[in-house]
């Protein structure tokens, strides 16, 4: 027979021992990932690289820059398809304009 106390004292040791083990995994498996994404964060800015090419020489030839508030914006119109009056004109119909972010491309959409 268990006295009340006695069954209060284990739940509070297998708490205990519980939160010890999730603290120990988490030090083990989670902790060195979540440092190996914030270090560089906390290095500053990397440096530039060299001997690289600029995007424009590996864009397609179909592509298209524009400078915005001093960046260069890549981007492409397709109209590929459409009657001519519907791309200029009076009665050109409303552009669609698609983003995506970083490491992502036109073939996204």
């Amino acid at each position: 027979k268990f006295s009340a106390l006695a069954v209060h004292s284990s739940r509070r040791e297998l708490t205990q021992e519980l939160l010890s083990a999730l603290g120990t995994q988490f030090e083990r498996d989670t902790l060195p990932w979540i440092q190996d994404l914030v270090q560089p964060l906390l290095a500053g800015p990397p440096l530039p690289l060299t001997n690289t090419r600029p995007p424009k020489d590996l864009a397609d030839p179909d592509s298209l820059f524009t400078e915005v508030n001093g960046i260069d914006l890549h981007y492409k119109e397709v109209t590929h398809g459409l009657p001519q009056q519907v791309v200029t004109g009076e009665q050109a119909a409303p552009a669609i304009l698609f983003l995506h972010g970083f490491n992502g491309s036109l073939f996204n959409w």
